[in-house]
């Protein structure tokens, strides 16, 4: 949410905008689907591949049998292009 046009979702003003935004809303009030730019489908190889990020940081719940789907997002961040 970075207010560049390729991220995942974005607010219109920026990032600070974006993050005073959260800060400001209700629990449950935001959705990924009511952004601009966002969608109720879950992307996250698309984020993780091709949004530019220095940082991936990985914190979904993980299957202990099978370390899904945190084993795939951080695969998907190794190979992402630079």
């Amino acid at each position: 949410m970075d207010g560049s046009a390729r991220s995942a979702c974005r607010f219109p003003g920026g990032p600070t905008a974006s993050i005073w935004r959260l800060l400001a809303a209700e629990p449950g009030e935001l959705s990924f689907a009511g952004l601009v730019g966002g969608s109720a489908d879950p992307r996250n190889e698309w984020v993780i591949r091709e949004v530019p990020a220095d940082i991936v940081v990985e914190a979904t719940f993980t299957n202990l049998t099978d370390g899904e789907p945190a084993l795939s997002h951080v695969r998907w961040a190794l190979r992402a292009r630079p």
